[in-house]
């Protein structure tokens, strides 16, 4: 099966001769200031209870990434919740991010440009496909291809690759930052947060992440039908577990 967006990608930055050095995705991700997921501790047999030192802290920042098609990264945008420390009152991107984001993009990318076209891929937030953006972009000389509704989870390398080793890898240094020092601030999250994406975005993985996409190398078959299915229903039981009182039995 070929998946058009996989062709758009491919007739709009490929076949305009914009080559690996000049191709990049960017997507967003939060990041809690404490570790959210779950974890195996291990104590003292016959202790009844084992305490590891840990925060409840769950305040998010978002962090904008960029990779590109030659398997290298550019230095991400945190955005931060707040009013005078921080530069967004959500602590999600907005317009304003957006336009600031890619002027930063720009200045990182134009002398490895060489002045000719880059692409760039994002997904459909409006912040991303607002004529004021778009505008931008052309002045730029960058050209922006977004990613349909509900199709990140297959067609954004970030998302299908990237990401799930980048938070493992958090839960890791978070953790080990907390045992050190204790809970996490704000003032903390920019240097632990740059040494676990430099420890965890190699070359192989961001290559890996445009491969399995098949945007580069173009792979119009990479993104297969079952990966767009619906979800298929889990249950396979037609009654209640157990009797259940009148009026439900009824």
């Amino acid at each position: 099966m070929s998946h058009w967006f996989t062709d758009i990608v491919y007739k709009q930055l490929i076949q305009a001769g914009i080559d690996p050095r000049r191709l990049f995705g960017m997507d967003e991700s939060g990041f809690t200031l404490g570790v959210d997921d779950t974890e195996v501790v291990i104590g003292r047999r016959g202790a009844k209870m084992t305490y590891q030192q840990g925060t409840a802290n769950r305040e998010i920042v978002t962090v904008l990434v960029t990779i590109c098609a030659d398997g290298t990264w550019l230095p991400p945008l945190l955005v931060f919740k707040g009013k005078s420390f921080a530069i967004s009152e959500s602590g999600w991107t907005d317009s304003e991010i957006a336009l600031g984001y890619l002027d930063a993009f720009n200045a990182q990318t134009l002398e490895k440009a060489g002045g000719l076209m880059r692409g760039l891929i994002v997904d459909n937030q409006t912040s991303h496909v607002a004529p004021a953006f778009l505008r931008l972009a052309i002045e730029h000389n960058i050209r922006v291809v977004a990613y349909p509704p509900h199709t990140t989870h297959v067609a954004q390398g970030l998302d299908v690759h990237c990401f799930a080793a980048l938070k493992r890898r958090w839960a890791v240094e978070v953790r080990e930052f907390e045992r050190l020092h204790g809970p996490m601030r704000k003032a903390d999250f920019c240097e632990v947060f740059c040494r676990t994406i430099t420890a965890t975005f190699t070359p192989e993985l961001i290559l890996a992440s445009w491969e399995k996409t098949g945007i580069h190398p173009y792979n119009p078959n990479a993104i297969t039908a079952d990966k767009l299915a619906p979800s298929a229903a889990n249950s396979v039981r037609g009654t209640f577990p157990q009797p259940q009182p009148t009026p439900v039995r009824a």
